[in-house]
Formats: C-alpha cells, structure tokens, sequence
C-alpha cells in the first residue's frame, strides 16, 4: 500500500503547481493568490495570521508580501491599538485580482472533484478537513505537545 503521507506530499506539490500556473497569468504566484482571497474574506488580518493560515515561515510572508505591496495588490497598515502591527489591507487593484482568485480557486477545486459522484466528493472534502485539523494521529500526542 501506498503512503497517505507520500499522496499527500505529492498531491500537494501538484496542486501547487497547477495553482501557479493559474496564477501566473495574473501576474501573481499561487501563494498570493491564495493570500490575497484569506485577505479579502477576514476584515482584520496580520502577517502573523498569514503565517498562521498558510503554515509558512515569517521570513517567506515578509517577503510575499513585500512584492504584493511592490505590485500595488495590499498596503500596510499600522494597527491603532499597537504600531508594531500592520495590518494588511487588499487595494483596488488587489480586489481586482481576489475576483479573479475566486474564480480560478473554484475552477481548479471543481476540476479537481469533477471525477467523482457528488456524494465522494462531500467524503473528501470531510476527510481533508479531518486531516487539516491535525487529527491524524493520536498518537503522537506527546511529541505534538513537546514531549516524547
């Protein structure tokens, strides 16, 4: 049998690809595409939640978002209550490219499903979300809490 793990690793890396080569008619890579629709879906949203959503280090979303705010897609906003924060915020232009983003974000999910029934794709979609959560392994409880 093959490994979920290496399924996982490679589908992932295939999507990703797909994503990017989606994006790259926009001008953007599929990571900031994928940043650009968790901006334009959360009111408040901080390069820490970014990090956060995405599982990328700060150093990566420093810099992602370093050339979004070059090519005028967010800006940077510092928060009120603490000004080391900034807060990103989509421009025009930015929300421009998120209508865009929904679009080929749903076509590539839709394609993705499109060789399924209706009723594999709501197993899927619950598996990924079971998986997502981290709920894969139970037990490595102790190593997930920093102890072996």
């Amino acid at each position: 049998m093959t490994s979920i793990g290496k399924l996982f690793k490679i589908g992932q890396r295939n999507l990703v690809k797909d994503l990017d080569k989606l994006a790259v008619t926009h001008g953007v890579t599929g990571t900031q595409l994928s940043a650009i629709d968790f901006i334009a879906d959360n009111k408040y949203v901080t390069q820490k939640d970014i990090e956060q959503e995405f599982h990328i280090k700060a150093s990566s979303v420093a810099t992602m978002i370093d050339r979004m705010v070059e090519k005028k897609m967010v800006t940077r906003v510092p928060n009120e209550k603490d000004k080391r924060v900034n807060e990103i915020h989509l421009t025009a232009s930015g929300a421009k490219i998120n209508k865009i983003a929904k679009q080929i974000i749903s076509s590539h999910d839709d394609d993705i499903l499109r060789p399924f029934s209706e009723d594999e794709r709501k197993t899927i979609i619950k598996f990924l979300k079971y998986v997502a959560e981290d709920n894969s392994n139970p037990s490595l409880e102790g190593e997930k809490n920093g102890r072996k």
